[in-house]
Parts: structure tokens; sequence; C-alpha cells
């Protein structure tokens, strides 16, 4: 098994496994338009390692209707990652969230309910949202040992314009660190750049200490291409870099073109 938590395992973060995959979804994003009434925001917090395998997390959160308003799946990008920033109507909404280990490896697409074990660490709590009111909760919990969701927003690891980036089609991710061969992963991205639609692949690229790679998700977008990058597993520091175009070098290896300098984000 190769698994996206090798390089932070320390932080929890990183916890989707697999190698390059056929085309795989991601978790929807969770921000809508704002409508008559409050908003709920929510953090994921895991704060003990480790599911062995890893895992994909779930969220659902439910109307004063009955009707499912946020429904994730998602492998979180760190310990502590915004997965929720919902404007909502007044009432009260009932949030639950779960767990679901993976089985040898998990599986490219979060929403698949292939290669995953049973659910474990659930928790829910209803919230009231009133008119013009910000509700914030954490989902917290440790492997194994149960999972409580309490009142205020713990601090995040990984920027939310990165945990709560757009849903678009995701192409999977390399884990060939310097291989700069072909992978079905950026065969798909260029696929979707050259027919005008959004996607994201997820990579590891190699830096000055082989021991400590990049970790970049380069998406492509209405406006061209965009890349965020980890630069060092260990430190919390993200960029975000515009670029106009994707093609691929003589190599085979797919890469970003005419990009303005990366914003710290």
């Amino acid at each position: 098994m190769r698994c996206i938590a090798v390089i932070v395992l320390a932080a929890f973060g990183l916890v989707a496994c697999g190698g390059d995959s056929d085309v795989a979804a991601t978790s929807p994003t969770a921000s809508v338009s704002q409508p008559a009434g409050g908003s709920l925001f929510l953090v994921h917090h895991q704060t003990a390692c480790c599911y062995s395998e890893g895992q994909i997390s779930f969220l659902q959160v439910t109307s004063p209707a009955g009707d499912i308003v946020a429904d994730r799946a998602y492998a979180a990008l760190g310990s502590s990652v915004a997965v929720l920033d919902l404007p909502v109507n007044a009432g009260r909404y009932h949030v639950r969230s779960w767990e679901r280990p993976c089985d040898g490896s998990c599986p490219p697409d979060p929403r698949s309910e292939q290669m995953l074990d049973p659910v474990t660490d659930e928790c829910a709590v209803d919230v009231d949202i009133a008119p013009g009111e910000r509700q914030e909760r954490t989902i917290e919990f440790a492997p194994g040992k149960g999972c409580t969701i309490i009142v205020g927003a713990a601090a995040v690891t990984v920027p939310t314009s990165v945990s709560l980036r757009p849903d678009v089609l995701g192409c999977g991710t390399d884990f060939g660190f310097d291989d700069r061969t072909r992978t079905t992963a950026q065969d798909c991205l260029l696929d979707a750049f050259v027919h005008g639609k959004q996607a994201e692949a997820m990579s590891y690229e190699p830096s000055a200490d082989p021991e400590r790679p990049r970790f970049l998700i380069t998406m492509t977008t209405t406006d061209g291409v965009v890349v965020f990058e980890r630069a060092d597993p260990d430190v919390d520091r993200w960029t975000r870099t515009q670029c106009s175009g994707l093609a691929r070098g003589s190599d085979g290896h797919v890469t970003p073109t005419a990009c303005e300098a990366p914003e710290p984000l």
C-alpha cells in the first residue's frame, strides 16, 4: 500500500491512500450562496494518530425540514481542517460525522463505497442557528476512541481556501516523486484542461531534501490553472499560484505554464 499519510504521519494529515488512479471525484465544496439567516462553520479535528490504512471522513447536515443541505466525503489534508462553511436559514440543524477506515488502500474517490471498513467513531449534534448568527463547531475524534462535536472552532492547520476549494472532477494522485513518466492522473488533468473542464490532480514532487517532498494540488478552472502547494510536510504553510495553461513536456510530464508568483495563504 502507498499512502499519502507517509510524509505527515506525525501531523495525522493527508490520509487518503492509493496509487495512480483513473478519474476520481473530490469531496463536494461546502460553500453556497447566502440566504436570509445565519451560517454554520465546522472543523474536523483528529486528536491522535491513526487508522493504520488511512480513512475517509464523512459529514452530513440535515435542515429543520429534514432536507440534506450538506453531504461530504473527504480525505482530510491535515489534523485540523475546515470542512463546512455553509450559509443557512435560521432553525435547528442536525450534524452527523463518522469515519470509515480504509481496507488495504483508500479509494481514489472518497465517495466510493469500495475499499472501506464499516462506520466507526460516529457522533451527532443538533445546532440551533438564529437569524444573523454564525455557529461554529468542532468534530473532535481519536481513531478507535470515539467522536464528539464541541462548541467553537479549533484552529485549522490547512487554509480554508484549500480545504474548501471548489468541487471538481478528481484525477487521482501521483506518488512517483521524481518519476517524470506519464501517469493516468496527469492524462486526466490535461484532458480536462483541453476540453475546458474543471478537474484536479494531487502529486508529490521532489525538493532539495528527498525525504521531504512537496505536495501539490493542481486544478484546472474557468480562469486557467491554479496550483496549491505545501512545500514542507512539517510546516503548515501553503501557497496558491495562478497559471495560464497546462502542457506536456518532452519527458511526458504535465506541468502548468505561464505562472504568476506564488501567493502565500
